[in-house]
């Protein structure tokens, strides 16, 4: 292509881009009551899709489309109008509200745990870390007085998989305290170090679940509704409103 026809072509595809966006922007002016949200598997498990009837009665045109995903979605390209994200907060150009804190207990199979004499052999071992943060197991260690370096360990995509993990006898997991609960009374797992090593560290060495838009899908009505309802919801409440730790 000559100069004329490259200079040309980059003028007729921002025109495209134009009018491209300009459809989408009219499309979804049309399904205003769709809300696209995506959480943390973890959570909308553990948490929200028990709780979105509740949601349901207050908004009960709205069209739901609820996605699972570890990581932080693109709002503009994946059109999502709020996610629920796993981390330590500080998402820059969001609106950021927290919700819950995820407390973790280390925990290994008794066959792994016959081999530990105390917290610093947990430099020797096997460590299973989440992809999302590199700092969660140091912090831990760091609380546990141990300096040391551990050794090289797996990082695990999600929640479930960290828990199948550490139930396979792969490493020392961090697992979510309800999940704990759980393999810890059946007696497939079990916490050496105690359920409770989190609960005495600084609060923001703790990750947790967080409720994330750009300030700008406030202006929506249905998206506000749903932030809104999302953040007066008590999510360390048992579903049916009977209380417990989540």
């Amino acid at each position: 292509p000559t100069a004329d026809a490259l200079l040309l072509a980059h003028h007729v595809q921002a025109g495209c881009d134009e009018i491209t966006e300009g459809i989408r922007r009219v499309t979804r002016a049309r399904q205003r009551n769709r809300i696209n949200i995506t959480a943390s598997p973890y959570f909308a498990t553990r948490h929200l899709l028990d709780r979105l009837a509740r949601f349901r009665a207050i908004m009960p045109e709205a069209d739901l489309r609820l996605t699972t995903l570890v990581d932080l979605p693109d709002f503009q390209r994946d059109e999502v109008d709020v996610a629920i994200q796993w981390g330590y907060g500080g998402w820059k150009g969001l609106e950021e509200i927290p919700l819950l804190r995820d407390w973790k207990v280390p925990c290994c199979t008794p066959a792994l745990a016959a081999r530990l004499t105390g917290p610093s052999d947990l430099l020797d071992m096997t460590l299973l870390h989440p992809v999302l943060s590199d700092r969660l197991w140091r912090d831990v260690l760091a609380h546990l007085g141990i300096t040391g370096t551990p050794r090289d360990g797996i990082r695990i995509q999600d929640a479930a998989a960290m828990r199948q993990a550490t139930l396979a006898g792969l490493g020392i997991g961090l697992i979510s305290e309800a999940d704990a609960a759980e393999d810890l009374r059946s007696g497939a797992l079990v916490a050496p170090f105690g359920r409770d090593v989190m609960r005495a560290m600084p609060a923001d060495q703790v990750p947790g679940f967080h409720l994330l838009l750009p300030r700008a899908h406030r202006r929506v009505p249905q998206v506000a509704a749903f932030a809104d309802w999302v953040e007066k919801e008590d999510w360390n409440a048992a579903p049916d409103g009977a209380g417990g730790s989540a």
